[in-house]
């Protein structure tokens, strides 16, 4: 039988709507179960969601929301 992956990282998104904050957990899901990528690199992938979540609600001045998430332009992005 297969061992099990661990666990997701927690993920604490201050500055995301709970939309946003959904799907992201979501996301480390499915790199968990899916992808089977190592603990390390989903706790690097979390860590770096929520610098880019934290960074984003200063850029746009509040919460970020899936939506606005989803409208992202490459200059958001650069900004980072």
């Amino acid at each position: 039988m297969a061992k099990s992956p661990p666990p997701p990282p927690a993920l604490v998104l201050d500055a995301a709507a709970p939309d946003l904050a959904a799907e992201a957990a979501q996301w480390l899901l499915h790199l968990r179960a899916e992808r089977r990528l190592s603990a390390k690199t989903l706790e690097a992938y979390a860590r770096d969601l929520r610098q880019f979540i934290g960074f984003l609600a200063g850029h746009f001045g509040g919460e970020v929301t899936l939506g606005r998430f989803a409208r992202l332009e490459a200059g958001d992005v650069r900004a980072f």
